[in-house]
C-alpha cells in the first residue's frame, strides 16, 4: 500500500524551512499493510534466541536475497491502530461510505 501520510512534511535547511506539504501522499515506497504468505523454509532464517526479530532480520535477509514478492493493492485501506481510526472506520460503515462493504444489508 501507499501510505496515507497523517502530518504535514517540512523540509529544512541549517533550521530554515525551505518547503512545507500538508499531508502528503507518498509517491516512492510502499508498506506492509496486509497480509503476508511464507514458505515453511522461512524458518530457516529464525531462530530461538530472544534477539532474533522477523523485521530487522529475516525479512530484510530475504528482500536482500530477491525472495520477497508483492502485491499492489490499489484500492482503498486504511490503518487501524488507534481508536480514532476505529471511529474513522465505523463514521464511513454508519453513513453508507465504506467502500468496502460490497454487500447489502
Amino acid at each position: 500500500m501507499r501510505p496515507p501520510s497523517r502530518f504535514g512534511e517540512l523540509i529544512e535547511e541549517n533550521g530554515q524551512v525551505i518547503s512545507f506539504a500538508e499531508k502528503p501522499q507518498t509517491t516512492r515506497g510502499l508498506i506492509n499493510g496486509g497480509f503476508m504468505v511464507f514458505s515453511k523454509k522461512l524458518l530457516d532464517y529464525l531462530t530461538p534466541e530472544e534477539n532474533c526479530d522477523f523485521e530487522f532480520g529475516a525479512l530484510e535477509k530475504l528482500a536482500s536475497e530477491g525472495q520477497v514478492m508483492t502485491y499492489v493493492h490499489p484500492g482503498f485501506w486504511e490503518c487501524v491502530d488507534t481508536a480514532r481510526d476505529i471511529e474513522y472506520l465505523n463514521k464511513l460503515w454508519n453513513t453508507n461510505r465504506a467502500s468496502w462493504k460490497i454487500w447489502e444489508r
